[in-house]
């Protein structure tokens, strides 16, 4: 990453994918470089993501489980409720924890994994004391 005439480095990511300075905000991986201007950003949503889909069907196939166990069809019946509880794994194994940076044309978004909480708001307190300073 080049640096701007007057630019320096506020905070760092320990994997270094995510710098924020006292101008930008950058996400680069592997895959995708975004950069978004501090002047640019109207707004940082932290939340979780997931499929709650995987978690209805869960609720659905569980419930029929019981239903056809009622029925004494028990092979039938294990292997709906053994479907539920993968469903449901899925479901659990498919919340992220992610920061979502946004300005009118773009959006930043990386996961948090590896960062406690409080890593989490101190960055966002950081980049939004980095913005107030412009």
């Amino acid at each position: 990453m080049n640096l701007f005439k007057n630019e320096s480095i506020l905070v760092k990511s320990e994997s270094e994918v995510v710098v924020l300075t006292t101008h930008r905000l950058r996400y680069q991986d592997k895959k995708e470089l975004t950069s978004i201007m501090l002047k640019q950003i109207s707004s940082i949503d932290i939340k979780y993501t997931s499929h709650p889909l995987l978690i209805i069907l869960a609720v659905i196939t569980g419930l029929e489980g019981i239903v056809i166990l009622s029925n004494s069809e028990t092979e039938i019946a294990i292997l709906a409720l053994f479907s539920a509880g993968i469903l449901a794994a899925l479901f659990l194994s498919s919340r992220k924890h992610v920061v979502t940076i946004s300005s009118a044309s773009s959006r930043l978004v990386f996961h948090t994994k590896g960062m406690g909480e409080q890593s989490v708001e101190s960055f966002v307190d950081k980049v939004e004391a980095a913005i107030a300073e412009l």
